[in-house]
């Protein structure tokens, strides 16, 4: 009998299996020595991304910004992430009063605003907590029919972060729909699948 203990919540969570038990482990990613360098590969990622723009380029000119987090679910380095996001933020001109965080539950139960403050830590004042809700109509916007003619639906605050809009008429509809889809790096994904971007004759809202 195996056993393991596992992350889980604010605790964490013990699991037994019957006979041997591998755990696999990346190699060759090394692990910072102190926070500094921690806090400077951040630093480098944001500024140096791959096949992108730094942030505060694409931030520039901005009057406001959604930043998408992971929820209580996902044990993730928010403390030591966001700092720096806002820092390249605010060197972009865009204030804290300005900045969203959408809480990217999927079909997970949401969470308090304490609850997501004790994952991301203290937060710069005026940031608002946003929290995704995928059985909701009016937070979703279609932006993409798979074969059966459902339509894929995003969060309309991170839609409405890409200059996206909709449209009166089918042509200029799909055509925005695709720059979109490009942003999103969707493109590509699409073309595999081979589905086609919704078309849009009226409002959503």
């Amino acid at each position: 009998m195996s056993r393991i203990v596992l992350p889980y919540g604010r605790g964490k969570l013990t699991a037994r299996w019957p006979g041997s038990l591998e755990v696999l482990r990346p190699e060759g990613l090394g692990r910072p020595r102190s926070g500094n360098e921690e806090l400077a590969l951040v630093r480098k990622a944001l500024r140096s991304p791959v096949g992108s723009p730094s942030l505060a380029e694409c931030a520039r000119g901005a009057t406001s910004a959604v930043v998408i987090i992971s929820d209580h679910t996902r044990r993730t380095a928010l403390r030591r992430l966001l700092p720096p996001v806002f820092a390249e933020l605010a060197s972009a001109g865009t204030r804290p009063d300005a900045v969203t965080l959408l809480v990217a539950y999927g079909g997970h139960p949401r969470a308090t605003d304490r609850e997501v403050r004790r994952l991301t830590g203290r937060l710069p004042r005026g940031v608002r907590i946003a929290h995704h809700d995928a059985s909701s109509p009016v937070d979703l916007a279609p932006v993409v029919c798979l074969g059966s003619g459902e339509p894929v639906r995003l969060n309309r605050l991170a839609v409405d972060m890409l200059d996206y809009r909709p449209v009166e008429t089918d042509t200029r509809g799909q055509a925005v729909v695709e720059r979109l889809l490009k942003q999103i790096r969707f493109d590509r994904i699409l073309q595999r699948m081979r589905l086609d971007p919704v078309r849009h004759t009226g409002s959503f809202r």
